[in-house]
């Protein structure tokens, strides 16, 4: 029996999800997620079947964003050794035979882990290798791509709110993906998350207010990686922004696929005239 902790952030949680779904040997793996994931889970539950998926939530106490261990800011706060602690007695608990194996999403600090926890772990994600393509080998399934074609009048929503600030799309880019956009006889819509940071922008403030905004949406510009993972999951083209030299290892196949992914100070949307994404 394989066991899957799920001890990461959010975006690492719907990549796992997005396999299990489309993975044939889900019977024999059991995922140990985090309760911090749970409400993630619970908003998804109305969009996608979750059948045959065994996952078990378990409360580690972890308050921001991921596991201690795993995160710079918080791996020599107090609270490191409770969830350690924590998550010891959970694998004691739902280990119900002799042959298994702990897997980690993640290589990185995998020896930390091992080192505190006292236990063996294997991984699915080597540190210099494509996420989806890690997840992809594991799991013995091929990347999906999906097909859409955009006609004039549907909407484009644009999502430009990160949660690291360096992230966030300048206000000239929104500015611009907007006037593009309508110019070209598409609609749109801003949202931003909990507070106004754009004109005429939308609040959302929840799992479920921003996956119903992707549901409802013919094409999304995104600048954070979950909300890629939600889109590319939920299956709702997408393009990608990053600032200038920032990271790019969180694309998902379709991105990658189409190349849609630019930097903050490039604005392509070429592809708009064609009303045709692939």
């Amino acid at each position: 029996m394989q066991y899957i902790l799920a001890l990461r952030s959010y975006g690492d949680f719907v990549i796992l999800l997005n396999h299990l779904v489309h993975s044939e040997s889900k019977k024999s793996i059991k995922v140990l997620a985090s309760l911090h994931l749970k409400p993630l889970y619970d908003a998804l539950n109305d969009s996608i079947d979750f059948t045959g998926i065994n996952i078990v939530f378990i409360d580690l106490q972890i308050k921001n964003g991921l596991l201690n261990l795993f995160s710079n800011q918080y791996i020599f706060s107090r609270s490191t050794y409770t969830q350690i602690k924590y998550l010891k007695i959970a694998i004691n608990q739902h280990i119900t035979t002799d042959n298994y194996e702990l897997i980690l999403e993640k290589e990185n600090r995998k020896w930390l882990l091992q080192l505190c926890a006292n236990l063996k772990f294997s991984f699915i994600v080597t540190n210099n290798s494509h996420v989806y393509d890690a997840f992809s080998s594991f799991f013995n399934i091929k990347s999906y791509l999906y097909n859409a074609t955009l006609i004039k009048g549907q909407l484009i929503t644009i999502l430009p709110i990160a949660r690291l600030n360096k992230r966030n799309f300048p206000i000239d880019l929104v500015e611009n993906l907007v006037d593009k956009i309508e110019n070209a006889g598409f609609k749109t819509k801003v949202y931003s998350f909990k507070k106004y940071h754009y004109k005429n922008d939308f609040i959302y403030d929840s799992f479920n207010g921003l996956i119903q905004h992707i549901n409802n949406s013919d094409f999304l510009f995104c600048a954070d990686s979950l909300q890629a993972h939600l889109s590319y999951l939920l299956k709702v083209p997408h393009y990608i922004y990053i600032p200038k030299h920032g990271k790019s290892d969180f694309m998902t196949p379709f991105v990658l696929h189409n190349n849609y992914f630019a930097s903050f100070d490039h604005i392509d949307l070429k592809f708009l005239d064609n009303h045709d994404v692939n």
